[in-house]
């Protein structure tokens, strides 16, 4: 199952600030239209949430510019 915050959670020792999880979570209630009241939190699964590996990949699309800093020297 992919979780909506694998690369977050994937080292023991590092927490995820609320924020960014809520921000995810806000992209992903968007991007899959869920109904006003839906609970996403950061250990939902997109299975659970009734997506498919297409609306997987397209939550990833919309959330990835979110998130992508370009440092330039």
């Amino acid at each position: 199952m992919i979780m909506i915050i694998p690369l977050l959670l994937c080292l023991p020792f590092y927490q995820a600030k609320k924020e960014t999880v809520d921000r995810v979570c806000d992209i992903v209630k968007k991007q899959l239209a869920l109904p006003e009241g839906t609970e996403v939190c950061g250990s939902s699964k997109f299975q659970d949430l009734g997506a498919d590996s297409l609306d997987t990949v397209s939550a990833f699309k919309f959330a990835t510019p979110e998130f992508i800093y370009l440092i330039f020297e």
